[in-house]
C-alpha cells in the first residue's frame, strides 16, 4: 500500500510542478501586477521557485515512502507464536517452531522478536519491562546454526543475526525466559528479498 501511495503523491507533486513550471508561468506573465495574496506580488520568477519547491519535495517525499515500503519488501517471514502465559502443567517454557525457507544463502539475516498482547485488536500495548527471549536456528539438515539470548528492554525489539550457508527450508526456534508474555512477535528479515509481505497491521 505504502508503494502505491508514493507513486501517486509523486505523480501528483510532477504533474503539479510541471503546471507551474509552464502553464502557471505564462498566466503570471499575463497577471502579476494586479495579482496579489496577503501583499505578495506573484511574479513569474515566484511561480518557477515554487515549482521547483514542489518538484523537489514530491521527490524527496516520494523516495522517503519508497524506502519505508521497502522494508516489508524483506520480509522473510513474521508471524506470532505463543508466549508465557499458557503453559502446560510441568512445562517450563513454550518454544514456537516456525518454518522458513533461505533465499539467498551467505547473506546476514535479520531476527526480531517482541512481545504481544493475547488481544490483537488492543488499541494500547503494554509496557512488559525486560522480557528475555531465547532463538534457535537449524538448517535443511537438523544442524544447528544459530543460538541466541536476546532482550527487549522496556517496550523495545530484541534482535539478532545470522548468516546461513545453504539455501532451502529451515526451522527458527523461538522462547522467552520471562514470565506472563502471552505472545511472542517474530520477524525475519532478508535484505536481498523484494517481494516480502508484511503482516496486517504492520
Amino acid at each position: 500500500m505504502t508503494f502505491w501511495i508514493a507513486i501517486g503523491f509523486g505523480v501528483f507533486c510532477a504533474l503539479f510542478s510541471l503546471w507551474l513550471w509552464f502553464f502557471g508561468y505564462q498566466w503570471s506573465m499575463r497577471h502579476w501586477t494586479t495579482t496579489r495574496s496577503g501583499g505578495v506580488v506573484h511574479t513569474p520568477e515566484s511561480i518557477r521557485r515554487w515549482a521547483k519547491v514542489w518538484a523537489i519535495g514530491g521527490a524527496i517525499g516520494t523516495a522517503l515512502m519508497l524506502w519505508a515500503s521497502s522494508l516489508g519488501g524483506t520480509t522473510l517471514v513474521e508471524t506470532e507464536v505463543a508466549g508465557s502465559s499458557g503453559l502446560l502443567p510441568g512445562e517450563k517454557i513454550h518454544v514456537g517452531k516456525i518454518e522458513f525457507v533461505v533465499e539467498h544463502p551467505d547473506v546476514k539475516h535479520k531476527l526480531q522478536v517482541w512481545p504481544k498482547e493475547a488481544d490483537d485488536d488492543a488499541v494500547a500495548q503494554r509496557n512488559f519491562g525486560v522480557v528475555s527471549f531465547v532463538v534457535k536456528v537449524t538448517d535443511p539438515s537438523g544442524k544447528q546454526i544459530h543460538f541466541e539470548n536476546v532482550t527487549a528492554q522496556n517496550g523495545k525489539v530484541a534482535e539478532s543475526f545470522f548468516t546461513p550457508t545453504e539455501n532451502g527450508p529451515h526451522t527458527l526456534e523461538v522462547a522467552t525466559l520471562t514470565r506472563s508474555i502471552p505472545k511472542i512477535h517474530v520477524l525475519l528479515s532478508d535484505p536481498k528479498k523484494k517481494d516480502g509481505k508484511r503482516m496486517k497491521g504492520y
